[in-house]
């Protein structure tokens, strides 16, 4: 939870300053302007904690894989 409050706080924060420097023009944020920038980054952090997750998963599979390999090649 904690990872998914730091990676939010960093995508919201990124996403504020892409409005301030123009990216404003590209929204139409006139009455919700925090609002819709906190939203769109929710989405963000959760995807990007999808992806983190998925790759820890991704890595311990392929040191598993890495260590059954190793014990079967002293059998052969």
């Amino acid at each position: 939870m904690l990872r998914f409050l730091k990676v939010f706080g960093v995508c919201f924060i990124l996403l504020v300053a892409f409005c301030f420097f123009g990216g404003i023009l590209l929204f139409d944020f006139k009455h919700h302007f925090i609002r819709a920038i906190a939203s769109i980054a929710f989405i963000l952090a959760a995807l990007l904690c999808l992806l983190y997750s998925m790759d820890v998963r991704i890595e311990t599979l392929e040191k598993k894989l890495e260590e059954l390999e190793k014990q079967q090649k002293p059998q052969e």
